[in-house]
């Protein structure tokens, strides 16, 4: 049931499942056109699924400044992909 809690935002420890929902949820969405972030997110998703999550969450952290909100779980998962892939990256 976490994985419909947090499949907008996602959250941090978040499950395979979480982060699957999550970005399906941003490929499917709800207004007209193209989202403008879909190339990005389609590209990153050839790298693994904490690269696609992290590519929509990024493309919402860089806009933080003009949203009404941040959810606080939205900037947990953000901190924690960032490190988690900045570790991958190392080893």
């Amino acid at each position: 049931m976490n994985a419909i809690g947090c499949h907008t935002t996602l959250c941090a420890n978040s499950t395979t499942l979480d982060k699957v929902l999550f970005v399906a949820h941003k490929i499917e969405w709800d207004q007209t056109g193209t989202p403008p972030y879909i190339q990005h997110l389609l590209t990153q998703m050839e790298k693994s699924l904490e690269h696609d999550a992290f590519s929509y969450i990024t493309y919402l952290w860089d806009q933080r400044n003009s949203l009404k909100v941040v959810h606080p779980w939205l900037a947990d998962a953000y901190f924690e992909l960032k490190e988690t892939l900045k570790n991958h990256h190392d080893h």
